[in-house]
């Protein structure tokens, strides 16, 4: 038994062990301090029931990864690094199970592998950068939200103060909008539904195709004045009833015996409509007008200037009252070359030079020729000119 043993076992007070090894066997008993100036070297099991304190120095639990370090008590005190930012909690392969924290957690950088579940508030005074899903069950108040990528939402999105989106807003559901207001330019690829649409602008324009204004109540109200500057197709009759807000009901007007009268204000609207009596064998102005009369054996176009018949015709009989009158000297024939009149009969006949020629009819009944002479004056004499042979002949006149 060592000298130390001994004093142990007498309870003696403020045992050293000086210098040397010494070695116990069995089960050392230590009533009072031990002070140790050296190493202790403990090859198999330490059991202390009282306190134990490790002053100064570095403590080193376990040489290898294989040890195990076991607490069976409770941690009564901070556990503090003794460099920042230079040693972990568990490795990517050997994870802790569950982190209780009753206070603030100061992280950095927080990468989560799986589920974050939240039953307070989450309060972010930086930034907060999601590369996977953010699922949110309850309500999420964001003054400032800035997001690059892409946003699910599998259900309501209620935003109490104002929404700014620098790049584009795609939604595939319904959304409801109280108060949109927009600065540039809305554009809908599909439908939009608006309860009430409100433009401060002038302008209603498409990008392509047709717009259509169609309300599931069957009507479309314009308080104001429409103005078209194009065309307007109606694919059904206007009601009768909307006519009768501008005084004219649904009617054919006008006939063959009448002409339609119509009366629109500034607004386009036609506020009355009627018609005036016609007499549809005339055509009247004044005192001057065309009567067609069918006796149905004969029918007649009679001409009237200021009250006067002037010519009267019929389908073999033309009629006139006064000249026939050509627009201009020399300029219009009565028959062509090959379409001739059959007679005329005139009490005189004032024309320049007679032109004989019985060509167009055939030959003569005397000698069975045909011949073309012209008849011109002279200042004494009156001449015959054969415009067959050309020969000129003078009549002989004698003065009476």
């Amino acid at each position: 038994m060592s000298r130390a043993r001994e004093l142990a076992k007498v309870g003696g007070k403020n045992q050293q062990v000086i210098a040397g090894l010494s070695s116990h066997v069995g089960v050392s008993t230590f009533l009072n301090n031990v002070h140790m100036f050296s190493n202790l070297d403990v090859g198999g099991n330490v059991t202390v029931t009282g306190t134990t304190t490790f002053n100064g120095g570095t403590l080193t639990l376990g040489d290898a990864n294989t040890d195990n370090i076991v607490f069976g008590g409770e941690v009564d005190s901070h556990i503090i690094p003794d460099d920042d930012g230079t040693f972990d909690l568990g490795s990517s392969t050997k994870e802790w199970k569950d982190l209780y924290i009753d206070g603030t957690a100061h992280v950095d950088t927080l990468d989560v592998d799986e589920n974050a579940g939240i039953i307070g508030n989450l309060t972010l005074t930086g930034n907060g950068d999601f590369n996977g899903d953010l699922d949110v069950d309850g309500t999420t108040n964001l003054d400032v939200v800035d997001i690059d990528g892409a946003v699910d939402m599998a259900s309501s999105l209620t935003l109490a103060g104002n929404a700014d989106f620098n790049g584009n807003l795609d939604v595939d559901g319904t959304t409801n909008l109280d108060g949109t207001n927009v600065v540039g330019t809305l554009a809908v690829t599909g439908a939009a539904t608006v309860d009430n649409l409100s433009l401060d602008g002038n302008t209603v324009t498409t990008s392509s195709g047709n717009l259509t204004i169609d309300s599931a109540g069957g009507t479309t109200t314009v308080s104001d004045n429409l103005t078209v500057s194009g065309t307007v197709t109606l694919n059904t009759a206007l009601a009768s009833g909307n006519l009768a807000t501008s005084g004219v009901s649904a009617n054919t007007y006008g006939s063959s015996t009448a002409i339609p009268i119509l009366v629109v204000n500034d607004k386009g609207l036609i506020t009355s409509a009627s018609t005036t009596a016609v007499d549809s064998t005339k055509i009247e102005q004044l005192n001057t007008s065309v009567t067609c009369t069918d006796t149905g054996t004969n029918g007649l176009v009679t001409v009237l200037a200021d009250g006067s018949t002037v010519a009267v015709f019929d389908q073999a009989l033309i009629t006139v009252t006064g000249n026939i009158v050509p627009e201009a000297d020399g300029s219009r024939d009565l028959g062509t070359n090959s379409v001739r009149w059959a007679n005329v009969y005139a009490d005189d006949v004032r024309t320049g030079d007679l032109h004989l020629s019985n060509e167009h009819r055939g030959v003569n009944t005397v000698d069975g020729t045909w011949g073309h002479y012209q008849i011109e004056e002279g200042s004494e004499d009156l001449f015959l000119k054969n415009r067959r042979t050309g020969k000129t002949y003078k009549f002989m006149l004698q003065e009476v």
